[in-house]
């Protein structure tokens, strides 16, 4: 599906023609030319489960507009790149990148393989358009003491926001998240455990949530240890504390 050429997070144009990149998952760039400024586009939208269509420039009037990414699996927003030399005006802002948002119980990215959510260049004094949205929608996520590897990512995963040429603004990186992960693991891919000594008995993503083992119930002498499941498994219980 393609995305706008206008759109929630267009960017500001002013009558030269210089304009804001779209925004979407980041703010699109402010455009900068000869002294003028035009302000990029907002950004919008859930980063837990994206559903919208990219933003294009505040530039809409001319054939070589840009429009945002569309929802599909590579939603780059537009980029203009012809030369300009000698301009009078500005030149269009970027598209902002659209969304990715997938349904997925494995996932496998090879060295060469890429999914990009990236904001398209804001040429001659315009702005970026800012980075997408990419979701990863975990279904069915293994749980219990043997961690089994459902995601491998080798590859390219890009949300950022896109350059400019010339003196306008590049646009803000986009979002990149996944579902919640269970007990003891964290990380976009769930495949982090918590450290050794530290325990996390609640759902969710973040590195902060794995807090220290409490000092106060555990032998002076204790020796914090991981637990595996079975031998050769290739990871621990790390969503409780032992005594």
């Amino acid at each position: 599906m393609a995305g706008c050429r206008g759109g929630i997070g267009r960017g500001g144009m002013l009558s030269s023609g210089l304009s804001g990149g779209g925004g979407h998952g980041g703010k699109g760039g402010d455009g900068f030319y000869s002294g003028k400024h035009s302000g990029g586009g907002a950004a919008y939208g859930s980063a837990d489960l994206p559903c919208e269509l990219g933003s294009g420039s505040g530039n809409v009037s001319t054939t070589s507009s840009t429009a945002g990414g569309g929802i599909i699996v590579e939603a780059n927003g537009g980029s203009f790149t012809r030369v300009v030399t000698h301009a009078a005006n500005g030149g269009p802002g970027g598209g902002s990148g659209g969304t990715i948002l997938l349904f997925v119980r494995t996932l496998s990215l090879e060295n060469s393989s890429v999914l990009s959510s990236v904001g398209g260049v804001g040429s001659n004094g315009s702005g970026g358009g800012g980075g997408g949205r990419i979701h990863f929608h975990w279904s069915d996520i293994p749980t219990g003491d043997d961690y089994v590897p459902f995601a491998t990512v080798k590859g390219s995963i890009l949300a950022r926001g896109g350059i400019v040429e010339g003196r306008g603004f590049p646009g803000e990186n986009g979002t990149v998240t996944a579902k919640d992960c269970p007990k003891g693991l964290y990380g976009t891919f769930c495949k982090k455990e918590c450290p050794v000594g530290t325990y996390k008995n609640i759902t969710g993503s973040s590195n902060s949530l794995c807090s220290p083992c409490p000092a106060y119930e555990l032998p002076h002498r204790a020796i914090y240890m991981h637990i595996r499941g079975q031998i050769n498994s290739i990871a621990s219980v790390s969503y409780m504390c032992f005594i």
